[in-house]
């Protein structure tokens, strides 16, 4: 992996970066390196913990003392299962960690309890109303809040630089690779039909509180007023 991504920065910073078969090949060569990336971990994690089945998940606390993970390192959750084991205390995954339940090497354990919450990006809120320990494994980190930061552990390398830390290497990379997009959008936009947009088709579709929204349907200028059918 780390000669791929020495591949790829030194693409971005060659002349076929800014051509449209260098960057479709690059872009299939991220795939194919994808794909070989994700069947390593798939054989990583059968081997270790079992072929996963579909499960039920409780969504419901149980009573007694608790911990959160997050991530996506099925063997730090292996450890965290193994060390709370006979101590009472609960175990719950949290976004990305939910497909930990389908592993039989996992949920052989009692003590994990289920899921609580929703994805990564609703951890300020969700770790917010937790009462326990949060422990983050390789996932993304947003500047925790003062209510939950002093229960907030982490484990091996998560991507909090990449969010607020201000890594210099993290912010050249993504820059390099929006100069990548930058370059194929603009190779490609010729053959794109063009239309006129008003201000109000140019704004962002997130609303003021964040969430995303559908845009309002026109309402006609002229015509019978339409009826609402009752919902029976």
């Amino acid at each position: 992996m780390t000669l791929f991504v020495d591949e790829a920065l030194t693409f971005l910073s060659s002349p076929e970066s800014s051509t449209v078969p260098g960057c479709l090949g690059m872009a299939l060569r991220v795939g194919e390196v994808n794909m070989k990336v994700m069947e390593l971990l798939s054989n990583a994690h059968r081997s270790n913990f079992g072929s996963p089945t579909p499960t039920v998940v409780s969504m419901t606390p149980r009573p007694g003392k608790a911990i959160l993970i997050t991530g996506h390192d099925m063997h730090d959750m292996s450890q965290l299962l193994e060390q709370t084991q006979g101590t009472g205390i609960n175990v719950y995954t949290h976004g990305e960690m939910l497909p930990a339940h389908g592993y039989p090497g996992l949920k052989k354990h009692a003590h994990l309890a289920g899921n609580y919450g929703g994805a990564w990006y609703r951890q300020k809120s969700d770790f917010a109303r937790f009462p326990g320990a949060i422990v983050v494994t390789t996932n993304c980190v947003l500047d925790p809040l003062d209510s939950y930061k002093d229960n907030m552990f982490t484990l091996n390398e998560v991507n909090s630089a990449l969010l607020y830390a201000g890594s210099r290497v993290s912010s050249l990379f993504l820059k390099a690779v929006s100069q990548m997009h930058h370059a194929l959008f603009r190779s490609l936009r010729p053959a794109w039909p063009t239309r006129s947009t008003s201000a109000a088709q140019r704004t962002s579709p997130l609303s003021s509180r964040g969430h995303w929204r559908c845009p309002a349907s026109p309402r006609p200028t002229s015509g019978p007023p339409r009826r609402r059918t009752p919902t029976p």
